[in-house]
């Protein structure tokens, strides 16, 4: 598990949205709390402020909001690769998008942000679980570059059984659990 303690800037680690979590996680002492304990912290505090639009909301908290909707049943491995999938199209700076945010709210690209998708929902009401504290700290390992990427460099994921037709015009890179990443 990546020490969370040891982020730089960790207690600073959301800057907007709703203030009394974002005020209550900046002022802990975060060398006499566990790794455990911070993260229960930055998952209570990474929650979506039901107050704000999708793209009003930090970026951290929409990438471990990808995690969850898109990742949430697979292995941290897996949730990392999902994470890194969306850092990998932000460092290409091309159509995908010229902000975590962007790249994350680009139409139809990942579905759990689709109007229609169900986890979209659900996601707005999400609570401080097990499975959202593991997908925070895949959202955090790979946006702090605590991990190493597990796909490779990968821009482009589907499920195992999907073989979409921009899979044939890309080099596979991984599988991880029930995805198939490719660059």
């Amino acid at each position: 598990m990546a020490d969370l303690s040891e982020i730089e800037g960790i207690e600073g680690i959301k800057e907007s949205g709703d203030a009394s979590n974002s005020e209550e996680f900046i002022n802990i002492d975060k060398d006499s709390i566990s790794s455990e304990e911070l993260l229960c912290k930055a998952a209570e505090s990474l929650l979506p402020n039901k107050n704000l639009s999708l793209d009003e909301q930090p970026e951290l908290t929409l990438l471990a909001l990808c995690v969850w909707g898109e990742a949430r049943g697979e292995c941290f491995e897996g949730k990392c690769a999902v994470a890194s999938v969306v850092l990998n199209r932000y460092e290409q700076q091309s159509w995908f998008g010229k902000t975590i945010t962007k790249v994350l709210l680009r139409k139809n690209q990942f579905s759990c942000f689709n109007k229609n998708d169900p986890n979209r929902r659900k996601m707005m009401s999400i609570k401080n679980t097990r499975d959202w504290r593991e997908c925070v700290r895949a959202a955090i390992s790979v946006y702090f570059g605590l991990t190493e990427d597990p796909t490779g460099g990968a821009t482009h994921y589907c499920h195992v059984k999907s073989n979409p037709s921009w899979s044939r015009k890309l080099t596979k890179m991984a599988t991880i659990d029930d995805h198939k990443f490719y660059s």
